[in-house]
C-alpha cells in the first residue's frame, strides 16, 4: 500500500509540474505513463499480499450470514485444475440468495446454534507489510449443528 501511495504522489507531482510548464504533449505522456506505472504497482501489491505467509495475518470477523442450505461435492472445472467449492443459500432481507466459496479457504465447525457462515478478513500483523502489499486473504467458517455433516468413506480396490 505504501508503494502505491508513493507512486501516486510522484505521478501527481510530475503531472502538475509538466502541465504548469505548458507542454501538453510531454504532460500527457507523463499522465499516461505514470498512470500505467501506478496501475502496475497496484497489481503487484495485490500479488505480494497473496505471497505473504498466512502466519503473518490476523483475522477478524467481517460478515455473518444465516445459512438456509449448503451443498458440497460440487466441482468447478477449469482447464488445468479441479477445485472443490461449497455452495450455500443464505437469507438476504426478505429473500434467499446463493453463493459459493473455495473449500481451500473454508472450515466447517460444529455448533449447537443455527447454521451460519462467517467471513473473516485478514490484516497484516506487522505494519511494514503494508509498505509493499495489500492484505488479500479471506477465510470462511461454516457453523452447522451437530449431525448435519454426513461422513462417508469408500475405497474402490477394483483393478
Amino acid at each position: 500500500m505504501g508503494l502505491v501511495i508513493i507512486s501516486a504522489v510522484i505521478f501527481i507531482v510530475l503531472v502538475v509540474r509538466e502541465f504548469k510548464d505548458g507542454d501538453g504533449f510531454f504532460g500527457a505522456t507523463f499522465l499516461i505513463g505514470g498512470g500505467l506505472i501506478t496501475l502496475l504497482v497496484l497489481i503487484l501489491s495485490c500479488i505480494f499480499g497473496s505471497i505473504v505467509p498466512e502466519a503473518e495475518y490476523n483475522y477478524h470477523d467481517d460478515n455473518e450470514r444465516q445459512i438456509v442450505s449448503m451443498q458440497d461435492n460440487i466441482f468447478l472445472y477449469t482447464r488445468s485444475t479441479d477445485k472443490l467449492v461449497y455452495t450455500y443459500a443464505y437469507k438476504d432481507g426478505d429473500g434467499i440468495r446463493t453463493n459459493s466459496v473455495k473449500a481451500d479457504n473454508s472450515v466447517i465447525m460444529y455448533d449447537n446454534s443455527d447454521a451460519k457462515m462467517i467471513t473473516q478478513k485478514g490484516n497484516f500483523k506487522n505494519w511494514w507489510h503494508y509498505l509493499y502489499a495489500f492484505p488479500t486473504r479471506e477465510k470462511y467458517i461454516f457453523y452447522v449443528p451437530q449431525g448435519t455433516v454426513k461422513e462417508e468413506y469408500s475405497v474402490d480396490l477394483k483393478g
